[in-house]
């Protein structure tokens, strides 16, 4: 995966607060907590803006933990994946969500999805093994 594809979508998974500070200082190269430096331009920010908004809105509607807005935060997931269909945060989201929802097979298919992308992602790892034992 290329570095700029990587920082586009490193700026999905930021906070509301992180992405405005970003998108205020137009800076051009961030360095992660890993150490790993990553550039972006405006239109990268432009691009990742909305999907950002839906995807810290979802965030909030899982953690409200109501039906309704588990199902309100998938549509959202759902909305943003092919957009942005490398991005394994997205498919474990909606895997995650599936699984508090009750669906075994939805949340399998998208946490291997989201498996697929990034096979040494902890999270992801864990989330199968949360859902093997449902």
């Amino acid at each position: 995966m290329s570095t700029r594809l990587t920082s586009r979508y490193e700026l999905i998974g930021l906070s509301p607060d992180d992405f405005r500070a970003v998108a205020a200082m137009q800076l051009p190269e961030v360095t992660t907590s890993a150490g790993q430096k990553l550039t972006f331009s405006s239109d990268d920010i432009a691009w990742a803006q909305p999907l950002n908004a839906k995807m810290n809105e979802a965030i909030a509607l899982v953690n409200s933990g109501s039906t309704h807005s588990l199902r309100r935060a998938l549509d959202l997931l759902l909305s943003i994946f092919p957009i942005a269909p490398e991005y394994e945060m997205i498919p474990m989201a909606i895997g995650s969500t599936y699984a508090i929802l009750g669906d075994k097979p939805k949340a399998r298919e998208f946490l291997e999805k989201a498996r697929a992308i990034n096979p040494d992602n902890p999270h992801i790892k864990s989330n199968l093994e949360a859902l093997a034992t449902m």
